[in-house]
């Protein structure tokens, strides 16, 4: 009896256990599906946008592919656009003026371009004599460098150093490209000036253009315009206002000289050795009357005590210093 009664209890167990491992056995079988499809999902997917947009990403302030700010190249750049410090003017992000300004080292030509100079020009033109010839030259302020016509350079056979530079005309948006430059003599109301340098740039209104470079040469240049009110001097140097020193400024109000005797001798009496109130006579020193007070041809005499004259009070008067002393 005891021994069916333990047979049944145990296989009542087991059957009790096997349905319980079959309840879960399902659940291990699909989490593993799920997990193999997870892994072939990720397999089939490219590759994942921020891979993509890092590798193809660009620095915010120079333009190029992301790389350290301390490495940057428009760390210390100045912004043509907005004029601030830090980024080049291509990746700047401020809003553009109507009116922007440029600052570039090109040379720059605020002249128009005709095929002559017109006359509304004609009191800044002036006759001048290049290598001996006599052309016409405008006096242009607005011009940061001197200019020679190609024409006029065929005509004077000049040697030219080819150069391709960029000259900005009077708009930002124009620009012209220069020839050459080539080195002259130039002769402007009687003066001679020697190896002048002139870009040479095409359709010049002027034969030759003489530009702030060659206007430096002189302290002003003045134009007769032949107006009604006075002269109009623009001076680009500033003013140096100084006010002049105040004497004795480290000194208070209530601050009077008091006199005081001197302790020492002047340098003149240290350097003869005159130490008492009556400077002592030839005789006294034994000292001789110099044979350069005679007259050549006479011999040298001597001085005796009687011929010497009696010594003189001095009447040198000596001032005591002043100095300052605080009451």
């Amino acid at each position: 009896m005891f021994d069916q009664a333990r047979a049944l209890e145990s296989a009542q167990k087991d059957s009790e256990s096997y349905s319980g491992n079959s309840a879960v056995y399902p659940r291990l079988l699909s989490a593993a599906h799920e997990n193999d499809d997870c892994e072939l999902k990720c397999e089939m997917k490219p590759e994942s946008p921020p891979v993509v947009s890092a590798a193809s990403a660009k620095c915010y302030f120079c333009g190029q592919s992301r790389h350290p700010r301390s490495k940057c190249p428009a760390r210390t750049a100045v912004c043509h656009k907005c004029q601030k410090m830090g980024h080049f003017s291509k990746v700047c992000r401020s809003p553009s003026a109507s009116a922007s300004v440029t600052f570039s080292d090109r040379a720059t030509l605020a002249t128009i371009t005709s095929a002559a100079a017109p006359g509304v020009l004609s009191k800044a033109v002036v006759g001048i004599l290049v290598n001996g010839t006599e052309i016409e030259g405008l006096i242009d302020s607005g011009s940061s460098g001197s200019f020679i016509h190609p024409d006029l350079v065929k005509q004077l056979n000049l040697a030219v150093k080819q150069s391709q530079s960029a000259v900005t005309l009077a708009s930002t948006s124009f620009s012209a490209k220069a020839t050459g430059l080539c080195t002259v003599n130039i002769k402007v109301n009687g003066r001679d000036y020697e190896n002048v340098r002139l870009t040479v740039l095409p359709q010049l209104c002027s034969d030759v253009i003489l530009g702030q470079d060659f206007q430096k040469l002189h302290s002003s240049v003045t134009l007769t315009y032949d107006g009604t009110l006075p002269p109009l001097v623009i001076c680009g140097l500033g003013v140096l206002k100084v006010n002049p020193p105040e004497l004795f400024a480290n000194l208070t109000a209530d601050c009077h000289p008091v006199a005081a005797k001197s302790r020492r001798y002047s340098f003149d009496d240290q350097s003869t050795g005159v130490t008492q109130e009556y400077a002592p006579g030839p005789a006294q020193v034994g000292v001789e009357v110099s044979s350069l007070e005679q007259s050549p041809s006479s011999p040298p005499q001597h001085e005796t005590s009687e011929d010497v004259p009696a010594p003189r009070r001095s009447t040198r008067v000596r001032r005591p210093p002043i100095r300052f002393e605080a009451c």
